[in-house]
């Protein structure tokens, strides 16, 4: 895997994840929580670390910014 995509398969599994994720935050109206363990994370708190870690903001302020939620 990682002479494809450069990643361990921790981390791709772990990315496409975060991008699924972040998809639900913009297009459904469901809970932090709710799509934190929709994308198979047990934990909302370490959910939403990777999820800034990532992406640079938390999910709420990524939902927040999205603009076609207003």
């Amino acid at each position: 895997m990682p002479a494809l995509t450069g990643l361990s398969v921790s981390s791709f599994i772990a990315t496409f994840r975060l991008e699924k994720a972040q998809h639900l935050l913009f297009n459904t109206e469901l809970l932090v929580k709710d799509i934190a363990y929709q994308t198979g994370f047990n934990s909302t708190d370490y959910f939403g670390k990777l999820y800034k870690e990532k992406f640079g903001k938390t999910p709420g302020q990524d939902r927040n910014m999205d603009p076609n939620n207003s």
